[in-house]
């Protein structure tokens, strides 16, 4: 009776540690990395973008949680972006397809308009 509950209790301490293992890589498939390049093709109606990352070009699709930053304060859609725009894309791994969640113009200050000066006082 004793080696069957230490049987029992060694099976279920491997069957703990196998589940977190388990947890662990999910956990780590779903972590959000980062790529920034120049945007070669847009597709909204396929709700794709594809960039220049380094010598590879990667596509994303947007995730329905998309966001987009460093635009201003116009709302930006996919539509929005343009060949040659210079962007990071923050994307999981989804099982092989990377999934945009957020899609930020690198050089939005430079194509946003010059705020006006104050005019000198005489």
């Amino acid at each position: 009776m004793k080696n069957l509950v230490r049987a029992i209790m060694i099976l279920s301490l491997a069957a703990a540690a196998l589940a977190f293992t388990q947890v662990a890589r999910a956990a780590d498939a779903k972590k959000e990395k980062e790529a920034e390049g120049k945007i070669v093709s847009v597709d909204a109606k396929a709700n794709t973008v594809t960039i220049k990352h380094k010598s590879a070009s990667l596509t994303f699709t947007a995730a329905p949680d998309i966001e987009f930053g460093g635009t201003g304060s116009k709302k930006v859609t996919l539509a929005d972006l343009k060949v040659g725009d210079k962007v990071v894309v923050h994307y999981t791994d989804e099982g092989g397809k990377l999934m945009a969640h957020k899609i930020g113009h690198v050089d939005a200050k430079a194509k946003a308009p010059a705020e006006a000066k104050p005019a000198p006082s005489n």
